[in-house]
C-alpha cells in the first residue's frame, strides 16, 4: 500500500521532445480521399517505435508501429482527449489511433499512451 507521501511524478520534460498535430475535422474530397479541415498542435509529447500487439473494438488484432506519450502535467493542449480513428501527423507522415490507454496514478491520471498505426 503507498501512502500519502508517495506520488508519481510526471514525465519529465526533457524527454517530451516531439510536437504534433492531431487532424480535426475529417471530411472526404471526389475520390474518397481523406481531408482534414483543421488540426490541434501538440506539444511536449514522446514518440517511440514499438512493435505492441492490441485487440481492436472488433476483436481485431492491430499491430501499432508508434507509441505516443502525452504527459498530464506537461504535454499540451491540457484535456486533449484522443479517440481511435482519427489521425495524428508526425514527423511527415500520418499515423492512425489504434488505441488509447489512460495510465493512473492511484485515481489520477498520469499519462496517455496513444497506439498508432
Amino acid at each position: 500500500m503507498r501512502g500519502w507521501w508517495f506520488v508519481v511524478r510526471p514525465i519529465p520534460r526533457r524527454l517530451l521532445i516531439h510536437s504534433a498535430a492531431l487532424k480535426t475535422g475529417k471530411t472526404e474530397d471526389e475520390w474518397g480521399n481523406p481531408v482534414w479541415t483543421g488540426e490541434i498542435p501538440l506539444q511536449r509529447v514522446r514518440f517511440e517505435p514499438t512493435e505492441k500487439l492490441k485487440l481492436s473494438k472488433d476483436n481485431k488484432e492491430v499491430q501499432c508501429s508508434l507509441l505516443m506519450f502525452f504527459d498530464t502535467a506537461h504535454s499540451t493542449p491540457s484535456g486533449q482527449h484522443f479517440e481511435v480513428g482519427q489521425s495524428i501527423e508526425w514527423n511527415g507522415f500520418l499515423h492512425e489511433v489504434a488505441f488509447v490507454e489512460f495510465l493512473y496514478d492511484d485515481d489520477r491520471l498520469h499519462h496517455l499512451e496513444v497506439g498508432l498505426i
